[in-house]
């Protein structure tokens, strides 16, 4: 199965994307995203998706966000579906 370049995690189906400004100032960009969400989801996969900006500002946030979602994807996983992700 070929799923697009980007950080994943396999095991957890768990997509991080990082946009930058040029994500969203370059129509055919911004399209390309959305498509590679769709191929991402269409295989089963959560997608995330980060402003560059903020991971440079907020990086503790970003990084305790992934945290929370692999937690709650691993839940899922073991068949645990209605874990709420904010208690971790």
């Amino acid at each position: 199965m070929y799923l697009p370049e980007s950080h994943v995690l396999r095991e957890l189906k768990l997509a991080v994307e990082i946009d930058g400004y040029y994500h969203f100032k370059n129509p055919d960009s911004y399209r390309n995203d959305r498509l590679k969400d769709i191929t991402f989801q269409k295989h089963g996969y959560m997608v995330m998706r980060f402003l560059a900006t903020d991971v440079v500002e907020r990086l503790e946030h970003i990084l305790k966000t992934i945290r929370e979602m692999m937690k709650f994807r691993t839940y899922q996983k073991e068949g645990e579906r209605d874990h709420d992700v904010h208690s971790y």
